[in-house]
């Protein structure tokens, strides 16, 4: 049987195997037949596994949480949270259905954005701004210190041993004052942000949480790449004119969520089954942060 054959067969079986494990779940879907059915792979997920869902002429969003998810701590009952006031602000699609496995909202036919693009930017920053004033409550925090306690622990657990560097980058990290609350996203990149063409959709809140508004836009920094030049453009579409004083506790938020996205690489070494080099971009973000540190 030639290796093209061998591979469609299988991924076949396979797809056919998460319709029929999660069938209680989609048949909570108002146009669900079984034999309309098609699931496929969508995209790469690094916490995730991610489907489109096919039923006659409706499509459907699926993740299903896969083990690096687990080992984060990373619930599909607090991303539904952040997804429901989102969605109650018009950023984000809705969610259909969910459990603590999976999470179904509608399939957005777009495609992702260049968010390095000033005009993009802008449209994103807005965003972000719309979230933050809400006024809106999340039932936990994702502030600088609770992520960075929480990946610690959970590196301790997994038995990692941090170097030297590293222990001196986290003993030295900057400190700056939660001046507010507010609800964030955390993972600010334009793989999150959907554009339909009429529109631009804010997607992937499981990282979200209570947090100052300047680490969200901080985010843009290890999920972006967003270089010094491209931050400090981010900063000034947010704070019109940012004094001395914002630029410097901004920058303080850009390097603990360089931090915590070192801290992350370090965790997905050891926990990700996808092909990437996390032990070198933890890396490289440590010895960044410690050549500030001791230049």
């Amino acid at each position: 049987m030639p290796i093209f054959i061998f591979l469609f067969l299988l991924i076949s079986g396979l797809n056919a195997d998460l319709l029929d494990d999660y069938e209680p779940l989609f048949k909570q879907l108002p146009n669900w037949n079984r034999e309309q059915a098609v699931i496929e792979p969508f995209g790469d997920g690094c916490t995730n596994q991610n489907y489109k869902l096919a039923v006659g002429d409706k499509s459907y969003f699926v993740r299903i949480g896969s083990n690096p998810k687990t080992e984060l701590g990373l619930l599909f009952s607090r991303e539904v949270e952040s997804i429901k006031l989102a969605s109650k602000l018009g950023l984000t699609p809705p969610v259909l259905i969910y459990s603590d496995q999976i999470l179904i909202t509608p399939f957005v036919d777009s495609k992702t954005i260049d968010i390095h693009e000033p005009e993009n930017l802008v449209k994103v920053i807005a965003m972000l701004k719309k979230v933050h004033v809400s006024n809106e409550v999340l039932s936990w925090d994702a502030t600088p210190e609770a992520v960075i306690e929480k990946y610690l622990n959970i590196l301790e657990r997994l038995n990692i041993a941090l170097t030297p560097i590293q222990q001196d980058v986290i003993a030295n990290r900057p400190r700056p004052k939660i001046e507010k609350l507010v609800p964030c996203h955390i993972d600010v990149k334009g793989e999150n942000v959907l554009d339909d063409g009429k529109r631009f959709w804010l997607i992937d809140w499981e990282y979200g949480g209570m947090s100052d508004p300047m680490f969200d836009l901080a985010s843009l920094k290890p999920a972006s790449g967003f270089n010094d030049e491209e931050l400090e453009k981010a900063l000034g579409l947010y704070i019109e004119n940012p004094s001395l004083e914002q630029k410097e506790r901004f920058k303080q938020f850009c390097d603990l969520s360089y931090l915590c996205a070192g801290l992350w690489c370090l965790i997905m070494d050891q926990t990700s089954t996808l092909n990437h080099p996390y032990k070198e971009w933890a890396d490289i973000a440590f010895s960044e942060l410690h050549t500030q540190i001791n230049p």
